[in-house]
């Protein structure tokens, strides 16, 4: 049976191969440590829960609008001009199937084929591929230090067939913020050469030092040239809701709600209790950040025993990004990357779930083999024992 070239183009994702061979070893008595999983552990709030169930009681279960519910979307436009200082109206939002669909469904509604999308290295694992199942170009970019982005790297990047450059901050895998001056230097250049931006800020209420910026608040030029993303996921613990949105130019969100009627977007219930969320105050917020916080501490004082480790303290999200280039060397990696046609980070992600138990993401999935990703969403005393395992395995 014939594959597409599209599909066997694409790189399955690291993070979903990584837990299916987690998987594998647990259900062979393995104790795993995960720290692979991009999800908080926290339950959704109560609020939620209870908006939840009032919808099957309610039997708001039949089809929703395509665009989305319109209290929805009017709670969304409350929230964007609350939080952002976004003026969006509910005419200027779609709601999706989670956050992951609002992107792709932003790249199909303005990408044609061969256009260039940059895209800041280290990256999300999905942006590249979604830019090709459009039949676009990635162009990869190294960041600046401290994995901010270079607006002096992006220009030279820029080329007649740049359309769009897509930004994630607060940034997974780095947990890097971008400040106000770093999004103020990209805005000038999407203006002055007319390129779209893609602002994914799904991390947005995960913040620990500085704010969070939304580069289409800078003023309306850049507004009018940047599709907004968000969700519910991280903010809310709400991931199996598969609450996402789109806040951008009228055109922009129409291609995209008739690209939506074609496919699909989130439950009837789940639009019904996202309203909770959006309209039920901070405190959930800030309880899931003093946590993710207080684990961040302790991630980055055990990490710090690692011999071979080094790592930059995230501002944002519930992931490090050690660079583990040392400790690939005292372990003689590059023996097992030449054997096994592997990169670095990969060979080291494997060993270390083979021979210890413990679940990282390889670097070169995110476009920098120097690192590994570890995510800060299990137990205080799990993240002890995993990295107490991490030391041993590389001492």
């Amino acid at each position: 049976m014939q594959v597409s070239r599209r599909a066997t183009s694409l790189a399955q994702s690291a993070t979903t191969a990584t837990m299916a061979r987690a998987r594998q070893l647990a259900a062979a008595g393995v104790d795993i440590v995960n720290f692979g999983i991009g999800e908080p552990d926290m339950e959704v709030p109560d609020a939620v829960k209870r908006k939840t169930i009032e919808a099957v009681k309610k039997n708001i279960t039949k089809y929703p609008p395509t665009q989305g519910r319109q209290d929805l979307r009017e709670a969304i436009s409350r929230k964007l001009k609350r939080d952002n200082s976004l003026g969006y109206s509910p005419d200027q939002i779609v709601v999706s199937s989670g956050a992951k669909q609002s992107l792709y469904s932003a790249m199909l509604a303005t990408l044609n084929p061969l256009d260039e999308v940059i895209i800041i290295k280290p990256y999300w694992v999905s942006y590249p591929e979604q830019v090709k199942l459009c039949g676009a170009v990635p162009v990869i970019v190294d960041s600046g230090p401290g994995f901010i982005p270079s607006a002096d790297a992006v220009w030279k990047r820029i080329t007649k067939r740049t359309r769009m450059i897509i930004l994630n901050s607060p940034n997974n895998p780095t947990g890097a913020v971008y400040g106000r001056k770093a999004l103020y230097e990209i805005a000038r250049l999407a203006v002055e050469n007319d390129i779209m931006v893609l602002s994914d800020e799904i991390y947005e209420h995960l913040i620990y030092e500085g704010r969070h910026v939304s580069i289409a608040s800078l003023n309306s030029r850049i507004r009018d040239l940047t599709v907004t993303i968000n969700g519910l996921s991280k903010s809310h613990a709400m991931t199996g809701y598969r609450i996402g949105y789109a806040a951008a130019a009228p055109e922009i969100v129409q291609a995209m709600v008739r690209i939506q009627s074609h496919t699909s977007g989130p439950s009837s219930i789940s639009q019904y209790a996202a309203l909770a969320a959006l309209d039920g105050g901070y405190a959930s917020i800030r309880s899931e950040r003093e946590t993710f916080r207080r684990r961040r501490k302790l991630v980055m004082d055990e990490l710090a025993k690692v011999p071979g480790l080094s790592v930059a303290k995230p501002a944002g999200t519930f992931y490090v990004f050690p660079d583990i280039s040392a400790a690939c060397k005292s372990i003689h990696i590059a023996a097992l990357e030449k054997r096994g046609g592997k990169s670095a980070s990969r060979a080291f992600s494997e060993g270390l779930l083979d021979r210890e138990g413990v679940v990282t993401v390889p670097g070169s999935a995110f476009g920098d083999d120097r690192c590994i990703r570890i995510s800060y969403t299990i137990p205080e005393e799990r993240i002890i024992e995993g990295i107490d395992r991490i030391r041993r395995f590389v001492s």
